[in-house]
């Protein structure tokens, strides 16, 4: 396959620019007898993108997993944040335009020297 003379890198910041906020969850153990945990989130603003499932994609998936209201995510490798280098991970939210999905399968891809990680997102209300 011949590719267009593409920069790759500024092909994916043009695709990955949606304004999103990753939230990591942090537990605490607030009471050690009873066994409580508290979890709270911290967010961080990344870029990426996120589209909801289509109907297609609802409609024939095997399993049943999909709803219309969960989406695929798409995101970087891993962002720089004030120093710190954070990455998305099962377990963490993403927030997009005050909807909030948690990240329930991760999966990494490396195309022709450009690496992207994908998210199976569901929808979760908060």
């Amino acid at each position: 396959m011949i590719l267009p003379n593409i920069n790759l890198d500024v092909a994916l910041r043009r695709i990955l620019s949606q304004s999103l906020t990753l939230q990591k969850p942090t537990e605490t153990v607030t009471d050690s007898v009873m066994g409580t945990v508290t979890k709270t989130w911290t967010d961080y603003s990344i870029d990426g993108a996120v589209y909801p499932h289509t109907f297609d994609e609802t409609m024939w998936a095997r399993d049943g997993g999909f709803r219309k209201s969960d989406a695929r995510g798409y995101f970087f490798p891993s962002y720089t944040i004030s120093g710190n280098t954070v990455e998305v991970e099962e377990g963490d939210r993403i927030v997009k335009d005050s909807i909030t999905y948690s990240v329930l399968r991760f999966y990494k891809h490396s195309e022709f020297g450009a690496s992207i990680h994908s998210a199976f997102l569901v929808r979760i209300d908060t």
